[in-house]
Parts: C-alpha cells; structure tokens; sequence
C-alpha cells in the first residue's frame, strides 16, 4: 500500500471504500466536493450529496466512493460575518458530529485543506485550487488502491455559488465537472445558469411532491458549449 495520511485530506474512508468495491463498478470512479461556511451546518448539506450519488449512481454516470466537506477559511467569515462568524475548530466538530449522525457516515468526511494548510493563508482559496489540489493527492496517495483508475472529483454546489462574483462564478472550472443542487422556487434563477457556467455539469432542482411524499428532482445537463438540456426527471423519498 503506497498511501500516505495528511492531516487536512483524511482517505481512510476512501481506502475501505476502494477496498470494498473490488470489481462490482465498472463506471468511473468519482469523488463528491463541497465548499461553504457552514456557519453552521445543517442537514440540507449533508443531503445534498445524498441526492447526487443517488443520482450519479442509479444513472451509471459513475460511482462515488467518498464526499468532502470542506469548510472556509476563518478570516472569510470574520469579513462576512464580523459578530456570528463560528471558530473554525467548532465548525469542523459540527461538520464532523453532522457525519457521524447522517445515513451516509460511511462516504462522507471533511477535508481541512482550504481552511487550515499554510498554503491557504488568505480569507478566499480559488475553487480551481481546491479542486486541483485535492484531485492530485488522492490520485497519488490511493494510485496502487485505484489499480489503473482515476478518481473524478465533481464540485458539489448550489446555484447561488455561481452567481457569486468574489469567485468569479464557476468561470474558472472548465477542466471539471459540477453538480449544481438547486431548491425549486417559483422565481427559480435556473434559466440563467447556462449564461455563468461553462463547464459540463448537472443541475439538480428538487421540490417536494404535491402529495409531500417525496422529491421532484429535475436534472439538467450542460455541455461544452455552455447549453443546458434537461435529461431527466426522478422521484426520491429523502423526506
């Protein structure tokens, strides 16, 4: 085994779920990433990558053996939020207490790297930073346990994440996937979305049934040249 820890990026989850998966997937192996305040976490969060891999999975587009919460760095929130800004080492317990008590434990885990590694001393990391740094380690630390493969990391969002200009949108993520989870509303901005991101992804958008007893969840793919297309439309029952 060739894998090696680091205290912002834990893999022990990977690794069992590599192990595990021995060669029951044939589809592209992918790695779920989301980036936020989580000021604090609540359970919306966590749901939303229940709602992609079931997805991503159920199509066969590919499948996910590890999700990453990744929380901002302190001084992005001490500027957003001067007086209600959460101490990061209290956010990290929540996001890692809102793990351990949600049905996805075994997947899901935090990575620390955009809030505490030296390198990140700035109040905002770009997400190509993010992206690029954790889809090179994983690569290399999991390469013997990938036998061959290569893990894909998708970047996990919502569509109010695009229309932020301190990021400069998603502009900047063409080399990457996206999947855009979106709560219907009747103002709904997702007629839009096609004109801030150009990348290929998927939008999300889920609403709860008439009869309350599931979720619409309505699919929308981007292609190359930024035209969004709706593929498909999925009932759940997360709720």
């Amino acid at each position: 085994m060739n894998s090696q820890k680091n205290e912002f990026i834990p893999i022990d989850k990977l690794l069992e779920n590599l192990e595990n998966l021995k060669n029951e997937s044939l589809e592209p192996l992918a790695v779920l990433l989301a980036c936020g305040s989580y000021n604090p976490i609540h359970k919306f969060h966590v749901e939303i990558f229940k709602i992609t891999k079931t997805y991503l999975e159920k199509e066969k587009i590919c499948k996910v053996v590890i999700g990453y919460i990744s929380p901002s760095p302190q001084l992005y929130l001490d500027e957003k939020y001067p007086k209600e800004a959460i101490p990061l080492k209290h956010r990290i317990e929540m996001i890692k207490l809102a793990i351990k008590e949600s049905s996805e434990s075994s997947w899901l885990d935090y990575t620390a790297w955009e809030s505490s590694s030296p390198k990140n001393i700035k109040a905002i990391v770009d997400y190509h930073e993010i992206i690029k740094n954790l889809s090179e380690f994983l690569n290399k630390n999991v390469k013997q346990e990938l036998k061959g493969r290569k893990l894909e990391v998708i970047y996990l969002c919502g569509l109010d994440e695009i229309l932020k200009t301190e990021r400069n949108g998603l502009n900047d993520l063409e080399d990457y996937k996206i999947a855009i989870v979106e709560r219907h509303l009747k103002d709904s901005r997702t007629t839009s979305t096609s004109m801030l991101c150009k990348t290929t992804g998927f939008i999300i958008t889920y609403c709860k049934s008439e009869d309350n007893s599931g979720t619409k969840v309505c699919i929308r793919f981007a292609d190359y040249s930024a035209i969004w297309k709706l593929i498909i439309v999925i009932y759940t029952s997360y709720y």
